[in-house]
């Protein structure tokens, strides 16, 4: 029998091990449902933006027209229960941050002010554009703070450097609209 699921075999996966064919079954405690989540990819990073997730099960086929999957965030792992055509996880450890941290005051006036980033793919168009934005303080360089991140230490313009991210930045495309699931490639940044 084929799995309903291969983890990693289309793009590198950044969630811990998966258990495929397996559902957590939970009895009551907070739950919510999302339809239309193209793969356990895009479940695992969905759990791993809410903080109160402990645990996701992916629905290959839940009936629903177009892309007929679901997503199930869950506050806990609960019963690991063999059943075909699910895929159940847990998010990976989040990132926190030190309790002592403080938040700057701003120095700019009431009106507040706007950071902008960009993520750019080293080699590629993107550089060039982002160098004509810095040239001409447009895009994210008409902001009052901008940064560029990439996965390689790129020089964009004069005095602009990509920070590094720890992902390859490369990723599947899926769902009714076949839109890139780059959920953790964000997650990292």
């Amino acid at each position: 029998a084929e799995a309903t699921w291969v983890q990693g075999a289309d793009f590198p996966s950044h969630a811990p091990e998966m258990d495929v064919d397996v559902e957590y079954v939970t009895s009551g405690g907070w739950g919510i449902n999302y339809d239309h989540i193209p793969d356990p990819e895009m479940c695992a990073a969905m759990c791993q933006g809410v903080a109160k997730c402990k645990a996701y099960t992916w629905v290959k086929d839940a009936g629903l027209d177009g892309c007929p999957s679901q997503c199930w965030l869950k506050d806990a792992v609960g019963e690991k229960v063999p059943k075909k055509g699910l895929v159940s996880g847990v998010p990976a450890p989040r990132r926190e941050l030190p309790a002592t941290a403080v938040v700057p005051k701003p120095v700019v006036p009431a009106a507040g002010s706007l950071y902008c980033f960009a993520l750019m793919v080293p080699g590629g168009y993107e550089a060039g554009l982002l160098e004509w934005q810095h040239g001409q303080k447009a895009g994210i360089f008409g902001c009052d703070e901008a940064a560029v991140y990439s996965n390689a230490p790129v020089k964009v313009a004069p005095g602009v450097q990509a920070k590094v991210v720890n992902s390859t930045l490369k990723c599947g495309y899926g769902g009714d609209s076949q839109s890139a699931l780059n959920s953790w490639i964000f997650i990292a940044v």
